[in-house]
């Protein structure tokens, strides 16, 4: 059973990373081509998900640790992906609010589902 202790560490451990992968990002700018640098974060979140799910029952705090990497490569996904799109679609056709407006919403509407 999950401590509600433990589940509350998972989730700073994820916001820190992403703290830290966002700062990291600022200061360095990323690579000239998003699209490498998109399938490279893609591939850091991978990792850590394949690593802890074969992590036995006492690996806690080496599931953190997959949370953390985790965190830190969510801002190397977003911003190229954010910034790639402001690129390519042209501003009289572009949704990016609306986008974001309903995958806010479908997330919302998954958790009141899946935890009434």
């Amino acid at each position: 059973m999950i401590w509600t202790g433990e589940a509350s560490i998972v989730e700073i451990g994820i916001s820190a990373g992403m703290l830290v992968g966002g700062m990291i990002l600022g200061r360095w700018g990323g690579i000239q081509n998003r699209g490498r640098e998109i399938i490279g974060s893609v591939i850091l979140v991978g990792t850590p998900v394949i690593v802890s799910g074969l992590l036995p029952p006492g690996g806690f705090w080496c599931f953190v640790l997959c949370c953390v990497i985790i965190g830190i490569s969510i801002p190397f996904y977003n911003g190229p992906l954010t910034a790639l799109m402001q690129e390519r679609i042209d501003p009289e056709d572009r949704q990016e609010g609306r986008r974001r407006n309903d995958a806010a919403t479908m997330r919302n509407v998954g958790k009141n589902e899946t935890f009434p």
